[in-house]
C-alpha cells in the first residue's frame, strides 16, 4: 500500500465517518455535547488538510486518532454530564 499517494485520500474519508458519527451522536447526548464533540473534528480536519501535503502517509492514521478522541468525549460526557 502506498500510503504517501493514499493517505490523504484515507485521511478525508475517514473525517467524513467521524462528522457522521458525530451527528449521530444526538441520539444520545444533548446538543450541547455534540457541539463539544465537533472540537476533535474540526482538529482532525485541520490535521489532514494541514498533513495532506506535507505529511501524506499520517494523514491516513488522523481519522482513527480523531476516534479515539470522540470516544473519550463521549465516555467522560457520559460519566460526569448524563449524556
Amino acid at each position: 500500500m502506498k500510503l504517501h499517494r493514499s493517505g490523504p485520500w484515507f485521511g478525508v474519508t475517514g473525517v467524513i465517518v467521524m462528522l457522521w458519527l458525530t451527528v449521530a451522536s444526538l441520539v444520545f447526548a444533548p446538543w450541547w455535547g455534540v457541539l463539544i464533540l465537533l472540537i476533535p473534528w474540526a482538529i482532525s480536519v485541520w490535521l489532514v488538510t494541514e498533513w495532506a501535503r506535507t505529511k501524506p502517509k499520517r494523514a491516513a492514521y488522523v481519522p482513527l486518532a480523531g476516534f479515539c478522541a470522540w470516544l473519550l468525549v463521549s465516555l467522560v460526557g457520559a460519566q460526569f454530564w448524563g449524556s
